[in-house]
């Protein structure tokens, strides 16, 4: 599991065909530039104040990371990057920071799945506890649960149709426990959903955070447990669904076929299907 997540980990940033620029937080101008940012896509203060500890906790035992101490860096300059941190303390993953930053900008009226938990989910939540401090109130676990919770599918093939029907069980799920996204439009949920028809399953196998400001989108993420805090910045939502696709691509272990797709919010922008297509 560990080198499945480090390949993902390592495609991430090291493999694109396209020029986009990143950084990894790891200097105090580049966390002023995205928290103003984040403030000003209406994250509350108290929110990013937790938000900017957990990064700042995290590069404390990290403190040899000497790539993009000195600016944004372009995506080609990392390649034997992930050879010296691979074995990093991860402290937190991708739904974790997520949902440090959106919580406060959500909503929920009552988490109606409590009857079947998905322990790695629970097992988050006792870890945001340890890690800031902060016992989460039960609307907030409930909100952290029906964020991120998969849902099961009536499908037996893989098809185009599959995307439709899984956009269309997430919305009715969130409709029916009143779940509610951020207002502001400048400011996204990303998930890459992997839906498989064997399994009869969808969820969110990554999450992260978009932002746009003029003509700039800019990825606010935790690539995976293992990777560093990491903001990029890209000029199209084309380049960014391409990057989001492109390590599950090439490292998902499909049996079967598979579909990809990334959503915003509970809209699908973009979708694929891998795997062993005939």
């Amino acid at each position: 599991m560990k080198k499945y997540l480090l390949l993902i980990c390592m495609s991430l940033i090291a493999q694109k065909a396209f020029p986009f620029q990143y950084h990894f937080l790891n200097t105090e101008t580049s966390r002023k530039e995205v928290l103003l940012l984040l403030k000003e896509a209406g994250v509350p203060e108290e929110d990013l104040k937790i938000w900017k500890t957990l990064v700042e906790k995290y590069y404390q035992s990290i403190d040899f990371v000497n790539v993009t101490k000195k600016g944004w860096q372009n995506s080609g300059s990392t390649d034997d990057y992930f050879k010296k941190t691979f074995n990093w303390d991860g402290l937190f993953n991708c739904r974790m920071s997520c949902f440090l930053l959106v919580h406060g900008l959500v909503g929920l009226d009552k988490f109606q799945r409590k009857s079947n938990p998905m322990p790695h989910l629970e097992n988050e939540i006792g870890s945001l506890k340890e890690i800031t401090g902060i016992e989460l109130t039960d609307k907030e676990k409930d909100i952290y649960r029906s964020l991120f919770y998969g849902v099961t599918l009536p499908i037996q093939k893989i098809d185009d149709s599959i995307f439709e029907k899984t956009e269309n069980f997430f919305q009715v799920w969130w409709k029916k426990e009143g779940f509610t996204f951020p207002q502001n439009e400048n400011l996204k949920i990303v998930f890459v959903l992997i839906v498989e028809p064997q399994q009869k399953y969808a969820s969110a196998d990554h999450v992260a955070l978009l932002l746009k400001k003029d003509k700039d989108l800019y990825l606010i993420e935790k690539p995976t447990y293992f990777s560093p805090p990491t903001v990029s910045k890209f000029e199209s939502y084309e380049e960014l669904g391409e990057f989001l696709y492109e390590p599950f691509e090439d490292w998902v272990e499909a049996k079967g076929e598979k579909g990809i797709a990334v959503m915003l919010n509970d809209k699908i922008v973009w979708k694929r299907i891998i795997g062993n297509q005939e």
